[in-house]
């Protein structure tokens, strides 16, 4: 849900203040909408189960050539992280697992870095993944209707 005086401060003040100034001056919201909308950050943090499947598929393939015991506690593991709808890489179990991933040689440090991390919007980045900030959000926001 977008908080529209949040989102008034933030199109004041906030990174992209500068950029949406010519556009508040003129009243194109459409054109600020754009700005909030634009994949032009990146953040770590909740991803869906599919994605972190596809995120670990490098891992997962590497244990082919590991030792049955390790097989066995991946298994185990992965087995858990299956049955959760979505994964946050930014909690502390979650990223234990994936630096234990790296000490088990099933990924590299640079590779586990990555996972979970994506491009995201600054409305994403105000209000969560996946939001949209729609040129009538600008309006509310901005006391124009």
């Amino acid at each position: 849900m977008i908080d529209h005086a949040a989102l008034a401060t933030d199109i004041a003040s906030g990174p992209l203040a500068a950029s949406c100034q010519p556009h508040v001056a003129s009243g194109y919201d459409i054109g600020i909408s754009e700005l909030y909308n634009a994949k032009n950050y990146t953040a770590g943090g909740r991803i869906s189960r599919a994605e972190f499947t596809l995120a670990i598929l490098p891992a997962v393939l590497a244990l082919a050539s590991k030792s049955a015991d390790m097989q066995f506690k991946w298994d185990r593991i992965l087995g858990l992280a299956s049955a959760l709808e979505s994964i946050d890489t930014t909690l502390g179990m979650v990223s234990a697992m994936l630096d234990m991933a790296v000490q088990d040689g099933l990924m590299t440090q640079e590779y586990r870095a990555t996972i979970g991390v994506r491009a995201v919007s600054r409305a994403e980045v105000l209000f969560g993944i996946d939001t949209v900030v729609h040129h009538l959000d600008i309006a509310k926001a901005l006391g124009r209707s």
